[in-house]
């Protein structure tokens, strides 16, 4: 069975995407992913053996970001951060990509949320709903609402009737 520690190092390039996703700024992600692997190794007592690792560090994780935008009222400055760089060498994708970037970030959060945890984050829905606090069925539905409002989204805004790249994907095109 592998130790508690390299499970813990095996989790940390996840940790830093769901950071860097939820902070949308490096040194807060930085920050967050540091208390994290911090709380958890003084914690370590509550984690189970044989369980998802992954969703327990990301739970920690998203709970000191949102503590950390209670206690310092980071709200406003979170929704007004910039966008991130895009490397990005073909236009109609960077097009695409700021399009969804933009329809993403104006569903409701608790949308959006789920959405990433379980589409790019690679969550299970059982996974998700941990993490986020609610049932499974809440996190089911609440994905499909996302996915469905993104969907009339682009295709509203997409000047042309060709379904995009993105639209492609979401629909496992």
């Amino acid at each position: 069975m592998a130790l508690f520690q390299d499970l813990l190092v095996e989790q940390l390039p996840k940790l830093r995407v769901y950071a860097r996703f939820l902070a949308r700024d490096r040194a807060l992600a930085d920050d967050l992913v540091q208390e994290t692997i911090v709380q958890a190794l003084t914690h370590r007592e509550q984690f189970t053996p044989g369980t998802n690792m992954k969703a327990w560090l990301s739970t920690i994780l998203r709970n000191r970001f949102l503590g950390e935008l209670r206690a310092q009222a980071r709200l406003a400055t979170y929704i007004a951060m910039p966008k991130l760089e895009r490397h990005i060498v073909d236009q109609e994708v960077r097009l695409e990509m700021r399009d969804l970037e933009r329809a993403f970030r104006s569903l409701p959060k608790a949308q959006s949320d789920v959405l990433w945890l379980v589409g790019a984050g690679g969550f299970s829905y059982h996974d998700a709903a941990k993490i986020v606090g609610c049932p499974e069925g809440t996190v089911k539905s609440r994905a499909n609402r996302a996915r469905i409002e993104l969907d009339r989204r682009l295709t509203s805004e997409t000047p042309n009737t060709r379904p995009t790249r993105v639209q492609a994907a979401m629909h496992g095109n």
